[in-house]
């Protein structure tokens, strides 16, 4: 017996299998906000941790700007403005469900190895034993930059690892 889901879910299951891209989902600005909603929760939940309460929405909030603005140029210099909302939904979606899973395999890590607080050996070994996660996110990002924009596999990785890049060694210093 096969479980019928919603569009919407159908599609996004097909874009974490990178089987299809954005134009899966639909146009909507109301998915828009929740996934943009969820992607600074999850980013929020990965943080907190590591930082502050305010440093963690903070990371989370400029994460999801950050990534908007990402999109957005790469719209605008492609001339593909009217792939904007779809892409940055897949995107934000994505991002939420990788770093939701992100955030229970680092708490299998503290409960099971007792990696607890900001200790630098326990983090960088955490961040290790994560990477295929980070991975698993710069090939996701690159497989909807590169369907949503008709981008080349090179300019679309570059782009997926420039932003995450960023987003977890340039970020996270700036909120404490």
């Amino acid at each position: 017996m096969m479980i019928k889901l919603p569009p919407p879910v159908h599609g996004l299951l097909g874009i974490l299998r990178s089987e299809v891209g954005p134009e899966v989902l639909p146009s909507s600005s109301f998915l828009l906000k929740l996934s943009l909603g969820l992607f600074v929760v999850s980013e929020f939940a990965v943080k907190l941790p590591t930082h502050s309460f305010f440093g963690a929405i903070g990371i989370g909030i400029t994460a999801a700007a950050l990534l908007a603005l990402f999109a957005a140029l790469v719209a605008k210099l492609l001339d593909h403005d009217e792939r904007l909302a779809q892409t940055l939904t897949a995107l934000a979606f994505v991002g939420a469900i990788v770093a939701l899973i992100n955030f229970f395999f680092r708490f299998i890590l503290v409960l099971g190895f007792g990696f607890i607080g900001d200790e630098l050996p326990a983090q960088e070994l955490a961040s290790f034993l994560l990477f295929p996660i980070f991975l698993w996110n710069v090939i996701l990002f690159a497989s909807i930059y590169r369907r949503a924009f008709s981008l080349g596999l090179i300019l679309s990785f570059a782009l997926s690892i420039a932003y995450l890049l960023i987003l977890f060694f340039w970020i996270p210093h700036f909120f404490k």
